[in-house]
């Protein structure tokens, strides 16, 4: 499983309105938090009853800080974590789909020595459109 610091990395860096479906264990629910422009949500998958329906948190610090529903709060609960699903596509405890995100979304993901002015060309993985976003 990736460390929280990674995977706010990974949350900073994917442009748009990405979606992060987590789950504990195999029989349990699974959430999701989204990312949008000016806030973080966090919510209990499920039709009906088993859903809860999105909480907002100013940020995502905020959101994994929090003592959220079902008594969890990310930043003591991470190690329990079995899988996450970043926007339908990456499956961010395998290391072959972390990989391909990682070359997908951010060529010199590693370095932070590249200048915030830079561009980078991305393809989104689920259309044949192109965007510019800025290297964070």
């Amino acid at each position: 499983m990736i460390s929280i610091e990674e995977f706010e990395t990974i949350y900073n860096l994917i442009p748009g309105e990405p979606e992060f479906e987590l789950w504990f264990d195999e029989d349990g629910p699974s959430y999701i938090i989204i990312k949008y422009a000016d806030c973080a949500t966090f919510q209990r998958c499920g039709n009906g009853p088993r859903g809860s329906g999105e909480f907002e948190y100013p940020s995502l610090n905020a959101l994994l800080s929090t003592d959220l529903l079902d008594g969890l709060n990310l930043r003591r609960d991470w190690s329990r974590i079995q899988g996450i699903i970043a926007s339908d596509s990456w499956h961010l405890n395998n290391p072959n789909d972390l990989q391909h995100l990682k070359q997908h979304y951010h060529r010199n993901y590693r370095s932070r020595a590249i200048s915030a002015t830079m561009r980078v060309k991305a393809m989104h993985p689920h259309t044949s459109t192109t965007e510019d976003w800025p290297i964070v």
